[in-house]
């Protein structure tokens, strides 16, 4: 009756697993979202920076691209999830293998990271006028000083992030 019991909560765990893992893996760029990888050229930002048609279809054409060729990375960085997942699920899991999993996920996240740097600072070089650049710049300043950020600090004292306590868990 007890292996039964487990076996049900294990089971009911996994798919709860494998259900969250559907709907939290939509960051930019990702198979499941629409935004595409470069957040300040859509929706808000693409109005107030006045693009035109030629550079809201440049940006297009560059975002698709990007998303073509880290498709296979973006496949990875899910699978490597997936099988976390199952360590984690397993009766006793091994330590070891959990951080090594871990480990890899941050540094294919990480190769994520600095392929859309590049696009994105590929995108504001070469698609956007000095003009341009310098009013996102102002936006982007703006809206870090709205959220709290103060000189490039982090926001202080907001509950449940941890936000400048020390020790904070930041989650």
């Amino acid at each position: 009756m007890k292996k039964k019991w487990i076996l049900i909560v294990t089971a009911a765990m996994a798919l709860l697993m494998i259900a969250s893992q559907a709907t939290a893996f939509r960051g930019y760029g990702s198979p499941g979202n629409s935004r595409g990888c470069c957040p300040q050229m859509s929706g808000y930002w693409v109005s107030e920076l006045d693009l035109t048609e030629p550079q809201k279809d440049q940006i297009r054409a560059m975002n698709e691209t990007f998303t073509n060729e880290n498709n296979e990375l973006q496949e990875q960085i899910y699978a490597r999830h997936q099988e976390l997942r199952q360590l984690w699920a397993e009766p006793e899991p091994d330590q070891n293998r959990i951080i090594a999993k871990q480990q890899e996920i941050n540094q294919l996240k990480n190769d994520l990271r600095d392929k859309t740097t590049l696009h994105r600072m590929k995108v504001r070089n070469e698609v956007l006028t000095n003009v341009q650049r310098e009013k996102l710049s102002g936006m982007m300043q703006d809206r870090d000083l709205m959220r709290g950020y103060r000189d490039g600090t982090a926001p202080r004292g907001r509950p449940g992030r941890g936000g400048g306590r020390p020790g904070g868990m930041g989650w």
